[in-house]
């Protein structure tokens, strides 16, 4: 005997008779999901502003390692990392291949060209 998670009388999805309609109350017609979906445009540029957010907050511990000012190489290391991800994300490869070999190499990276690429990110 198996264990049933439905109520009896409820249907089980294998007699069902077809893909639910506009007004079933099981499932939502393709039109109007597609309707209420953010457009490709709206959703990229909202990446983009979260990017750009991200790039804010990181960009202070990159630019004072830069500096020469003390700090926590290993915290450098995983914005880097972090970076290089969103990087990827939003479809700007060469900022992510820099923050990647930042990531492989906190000291002798490129942090300098990754540093002036970020720039243009930060609010």
């Amino acid at each position: 005997m198996t264990a049933s998670l439905k109520h009896p009388g409820e249907p089980d999805d294998n007699t069902a008779t077809g893909p639910p309609g506009p007004d079933s109350t099981s499932g939502v017609s393709m039109e109007a999901s597609r309707a209420d979906a953010p457009s490709l445009a709206a959703l990229q540029a909202s990446l983009r502003e979260t990017f750009g957010a991200d790039v804010a907050a990181r960009l202070p511990r990159l630019q004072a390692l830069l500096d020469g000012k003390p700090g926590d190489l290993e915290d450098v290391r995983r914005d880097a990392h972090t970076l290089a991800s969103s990087a990827c994300i939003v479809a700007e490869p060469e900022i992510a291949q820099l923050a990647q070999q930042v990531e492989l190499d906190v000291t002798g990276g490129p942090l300098a060209a990754l540093v002036d690429a970020l720039r243009g990110f930060a609010p």
